[in-house]
């Protein structure tokens, strides 16, 4: 197994003691994300920055200088297409994707325009989740619409690695795939997910934990979280949408509907994608 990117937030003290690792390093100013490349040069592998901003996207600076920096921004949105213009070209060169929460009414509008205006970007759903015919519209716009458009996640990533043999995690699209990142605070507690940091599910405290941690019983634990729906017998197990979803809402609290004609159809569509791809006929993947 290759060594886990870490996800952390933008401390100098905690940068300095991850030497050598991975990083994904979250920060909240947008001020700080151009030095971040030259902090970081030489002593880690700058994966990403994740920019958090309770703004909308037009309200945002957006600078030249990050220019080098893989970057995702998530915000609340676009305020107006108007206030977006005059920044579209630099929007269009730079390396970034943008995240728009899924419980903002206009996300699902907001993200069709990013991606017919050429802009990466992504629909960030959590477990109450219950829009899914606006899901499975934006879906079917994003695999299946010959018009150009840039990718929107979590489909492009799920199109892009499925295997019909194997199981495919999206989440790796949001830098929350076990086995694949780790996340850390400032007290150098270490957890899966950003969600299970922030509410306190620890997997060890400790840098000197990320030598070690991959070996450990609860981190191995992790790794086949998924086969409880099948012990269960939960309805997830019987899902034909299973492997592209592994049950992310089997908890959803209130029960969701929906989810599993989505997953079904983004299964499909995931094979629309690699039997195009395995043909020679991506003009008709756009």
């Amino acid at each position: 197994m290759n060594e886990p990117i870490i996800v952390c937030p933008d401390e100098p003290v905690l940068l300095t003691r991850m030497r050598g690792q991975a990083l994904v390093i979250r920060t909240r100013d947008p001020a700080a994300i151009a030095s971040l490349a030259v902090r970081t040069n030489g002593t880690n592998a700058l994966h990403a920055v994740w920019l958090d901003s309770d703004q909308p996207l037009d309200d945002i600076p957006i600078e030249s200088r990050w220019a080098g920096v893989t970057l995702v921004i998530r915000c609340a949105g676009i305020a107006s297409v108007k206030g977006l213009s005059p920044r579209m070209p630099l929007l269009r060169r730079l390396p970034l994707r943008i995240f728009i929460p899924a419980h903002l009414p206009s996300a699902f509008v907001d993200l069709h325009i990013l991606s017919s205006l050429g802009i990466s970007c992504g629909l960030i759903v959590d477990a109450s989740f219950d829009r899914w015919q606006e899901l499975n519209d934006l879906m079917h716009y994003a695999v299946y619409c010959k018009a150009p458009h840039a990718p929107i996640e979590p489909f492009n990533y799920v199109v892009t690695h499925y295997h019909p043999e194997k199981m495919t995690d999206f989440d790796a699209a949001y830098f929350n795939a076990p086995g694949q990142y780790l996340h850390v605070n400032n007290r150098e507690e270490i957890a899966l997910t950003q969600e299970d940091l922030q509410s306190g599910r620890i997997l060890a405290k400790g840098l000197g934990a990320l030598e070690t941690i991959t070996a450990s019983p609860a981190f191995r634990k992790s790794q086949y979280a998924w086969r409880k729906r099948f012990l269960e017998m939960s309805s997830c197990a019987s899902c034909p949408g299973w492997r592209v979803c592994l049950g992310k809402y089997a908890d959803a609290v209130p029960p969701t509907t929906g989810c599993s004609e989505f997953f079904s159809d983004l299964l499909d569509a995931a094979d629309f994608y690699r039997r195009k791809r395995d043909d020679g006929r991506m003009d008709e993947c756009r």
